[in-house]
């Protein structure tokens, strides 16, 4: 009996450590949105290129003091590259330096929070340290159901231990604790698996052949390219899909990316002016002072194909 009550006093501190960790995210800022500064414009395999975005809580404030991942998956291989990204100069601000080895099409992600934020895909030319290529294969996703569930697994776990051992306080019988302890082993388990790096970008079987416009040449500028697909792109990669929904987005989106907390307006066919909306991208906060939407330094050109993505369905 005195071993038993010696293992709930570990079980019950380890429930209570373990419960801050999880909430810990919540803490500080629960849930965050990535903005990419700008689109990579022409990659080539082999060659190193700058990876920069803001990371911003609930979409508004700077976050600064943050780990962050990138993590890119060729599509028809599942060959893995990743890197960490360290602040910049300006807090809130990330870069890292990204080398694709290979030609093909990647998608890539970042993870912030233990959450997934897609970005969209590369096409990857080859260049003069490119690897040779070799056979499409499908990938096979290790965790199809997404990148965030064994921290779900490990929250459910810790309710089941905490519940055994209640139960077996009341009925002191071996077997509900023998339950507590292995609950608690899961919960171990399931937490130590999500903060792991991450594993999977593509879902298992699936080959991605999508890819979001680049332009042609570093410095050509994103004028060159379709303004609706580039459009979409920068919704993507300025963090909007991360507070709106829009149904004409194609590009193939993580099955864990955070997208819990859209409450923004549904902009699948929005119906305003594109001068009015024109002024909102500019500056948010000179339209409706109350606005919870920053000004995300937006350039024209990225202002204009979004402006083309967004009112595509007038």
């Amino acid at each position: 009996m005195a071993k038993a009550r010696h293992f709930l006093r570990i079980q019950w501190w380890v429930i209570i450590l373990l419960a801050a960790l999880a909430v810990a995210p919540a803490w500080a800022g629960g849930w965050a949105v990535v903005t990419l500064e700008e689109l990579p414009a022409q990659v080539q395999a082999g060659e190193p290129f700058a990876v920069q975005f803001s990371v911003r809580q609930h979409g508004q404030s700077l976050l600064p003091g943050l780990l962050s991942t990138i993590t890119a998956v060729r599509a028809d291989t599942g060959e893995r590259v990743q890197a960490q990204a360290v602040e910049s100069k300006q807090p809130g601000f990330y870069e890292a330096s990204l080398t694709l080895p290979a030609a093909g099409q990647w998608r890539w992600a970042i993870d912030v929070f233990n959450d997934t934020h897609t970005m969209p895909p590369l096409t990857v030319m080859a260049g003069a340290g490119s690897a040779p290529a070799t056979s499409p294969a499908a990938v096979a996703n290790p965790l199809p159901w997404g990148v965030g569930a064994p921290a779900r697994v490990g929250a459910a776990a810790l309710l089941a231990a905490g519940g055994l051992t209640l139960v077996w306080r009341r009925q002191r019988r071996r077997v509900w604790l023998v339950g507590a302890a292995a609950a608690l082993l899961v919960c171990l388990g399931a937490f130590a698996w999500q903060w792991s790096p991450p594993t999977a970008l593509l879902a298992e079987g699936e080959v991605q052949t999508v890819s979001a416009p680049q332009p042609a040449a570093a410095g050509e500028g994103i004028a060159a390219v379709d303004p609706q697909q580039m459009g979409e792109a920068l919704f993507v990669a300025k963090g909007c899909i991360q507070c709106h929904q829009n149904s004409d987005v194609t590009i193939p989106m993580n099955a864990n990316d955070n997208s819990d907390f859209v409450f923004a307006p549904d902009l699948t066919s929005y119906q305003g002016s594109p001068d009015y909306l024109r002024l909102w991208l500019t500056d948010p906060a000179s339209v409706k002072p109350e606005t919870q939407m920053p000004n995300l330094g937006l350039s024209e050109a990225e202002i204009e194909a979004l402006i083309v993505f967004v009112t595509a369905s007038q």
